[in-house]
C-alpha cells in the first residue's frame, strides 16, 4: 500500500434541526442531538474535538445506525439528524443544504487514505503513473491551502 492523503471528519445538520438546538455552541452540547452514525470506522460514537491545543472528547448516541453515506446525506437533509462526514465530500453536503456543525472546532484524528495494490514488483506502469499523479494532486492541494 501506499499512503496518499489523509482526511479529517466535519459535522452537518439541517437548519431546522439545529435551530432546535441553539445550545449547540461547544462539543459537550453535541451528546444530547439526534445523530445519524456510521457503522465504519474504529469508533463511530467516540469523536474527539479540538480548538487551540485543547481536547474536548464526545461520547454521541443515535437512532440510526447506515454504512451508506448517501443515505446518511440523504436523512440529514430531511432533517433526521447530524452526520459527520470527510472534508473531500463537504462540497456534496453543501450544495444539499446542510450546514456545518461547529466549523471552529477541528475533529482528530485525521484518517490516512491509502491506495491498495498487489506487489510494487508487478505493479503495471499506468497504475504507478496514477499513484504518482494522486500523489502529486494531494500535495498540490496542501500547497494551495497554504497559499
Amino acid at each position: 500500500s501506499r499512503r496518499i492523503d489523509s482526511f479529517q471528519y466535519r459535522l452537518f445538520a439541517q437548519n431546522d434541526l439545529l435551530s432546535r438546538f441553539p445550545d449547540v455552541v461547544v462539543p459537550q452540547n453535541l451528546e444530547g442531538l439526534p445523530w445519524l452514525l456510521s457503522s465504519l470506522g474504529p469508533a463511530p460514537t467516540d469523536w474527539t474535538f479540538t480548538q487551540n491545543g485543547r481536547r474536548f472528547p464526545v461520547s454521541i448516541r443515535g437512532p440510526i445506525t447506515v454504512n451508506h453515506l448517501m443515505t446518511r446525506l440523504e436523512m440529514a437533509r430531511n432533517g433526521l439528524g447530524v452526520i459527520g462526514i470527510p472534508d473531500f465530500v463537504v462540497s456534496k453536503a453543501l450544495a444539499d443544504g446542510l450546514s456545518e456543525v461547529l466549523p471552529e472546532y477541528a475533529i482528530e484524528p485525521r484518517v490516512p487514505i491509502y491506495a491498495v495494490y498487489p506487489s510494487a514488483r508487478f505493479l503495471s506502469p499506468k497504475v504507478s503513473e496514477f499513484l504518482d499523479c494522486l500523489l502529486k494532486v494531494s500535495r498540490e492541494k496542501k500547497i494551495g491551502q497554504l497559499t
